[in-house]
């Protein structure tokens, strides 16, 4: 009888530790499962897939502010700058105002030269400067809005822009660099920047279409031929302020009359050579400074009036 208690109470204390032992499992998968839904709060979803997301609405968002598929550079350490067309295939170009976050300050030299199925372009207010042959010879290009903070615009950037029918220079701009717009055939008028004070030589030569211009008094240079063959050009007006003006600006142009005004202290050789139609050059000095040309009329009959004041 002793022998049978024994071995029943050594039964029960084996059934007892296993069923501890089961608990304790249970215990530990419950665990597992709670740490697991606590650290994973979106299936499928991990850190590394919340970056890439985040990357990729960026870059989406910097599309969306422009055309997609231009090709940009660091300008500098905090801005970029447009280098190409890249992989746009859009004839209507804007250009957006921040690319990753930076903004974009300047199209660069040779950005998009040659680049003949580009019809418009929108510049931000961002841009501050167009770099040399930026848009050389784009001949389908029509039209071109500049933004409001261009100080700049590079040696022959739109040479060659045969379509371009009209520009409007922003009052922010400086500098007009030497053929900028040279051979843009069709340009008919130019809305002058106010805050002008450099025209390049031959900036706007060969603009056969141009009909008129007014040359505001904040330049303070008219560079060698900057008007040369602009043969429709009729009417000119050279605001007070101007100081000098150089050889052949106005060779072969069409206006019949022209008043210099008195802050003028320099004219180039033959600055009206070939204006055959041409009549009266009408002079607000009392006379001919001496650091004038002594041939500035070379190449034209006009009768000159020193002293006007009409």
């Amino acid at each position: 009888m002793k022998r049978f208690l024994i071995l029943l109470l050594a039964l029960l204390l084996c059934l007892s530790l296993i069923a501890c032992g089961n608990d304790k499992d249970e215990d530990d998968d419950e665990d597992e499962d709670e740490g697991a839904s606590s650290k994973i709060d979106f299936p499928g979803r991990d850190d590394e897939d919340e970056e890439s997301e985040e990357s990729s609405s960026d870059e989406f968002d910097d599309t969306t502010l422009g055309t997609e598929g231009l090709a940009f550079s660091p300008y500098d350490s905090s801005t970029y700058a447009v280098i190409g067309i890249g992989s746009a295939k859009d004839a209507d170009i804007v250009v957006p105002d921040t690319y990753k976050g930076k903004p974009v300050v300047a199209i660069t030299d040779n950005a998009f030269q040659g680049r003949n199925t580009i019809k418009t372009v929108t510049l931000p207010d961002t841009i501050t400067s167009v770099g040399s042959y930026a848009f050389y010879n784009c001949t389908a290009l029509e039209s071109i809005s500049l933004g409001e903070s261009l100080l700049s615009i590079g040696d022959s950037a739109f040479y060659g822009c045969s379509a371009l029918k009209s520009i409007t220079l922003p009052d922010t701009l400086d500098s007009i660099e030497a053929n900028a717009f040279r051979d843009c055939t069709s340009l008919q008028s130019v809305d002058m920047s106010s805050s002008l004070t450099f025209l390049g030589s031959q900036a706007f030569s060969y603009c056969t279409s141009l009909t008129s211009i007014v040359i505001p008094g904040t330049v303070t240079t008219i560079s060698d031929g900057a008007f040369l063959k602009c043969t429709s050009l009729v009417e000119v007006t050279i605001e007070e302020g101007v100081r000098i003006i150089g050889r052949t600006v106005f060779l072969g142009c069409a206006m019949t009359e022209i008043i210099i005004p008195k802050t003028i202290g320099g004219m180039g050789y033959g600055v009206f050579y070939q204006c055959a139609s041409l009549t009266k050059i009408n002079c607000r000095l009392s006379g001919q400074p001496s650091a004038w040309n002594a041939s500035w009329t070379e190449g034209c009959t006009a009768e000159v009036n020193f002293g006007y004041n009409g």
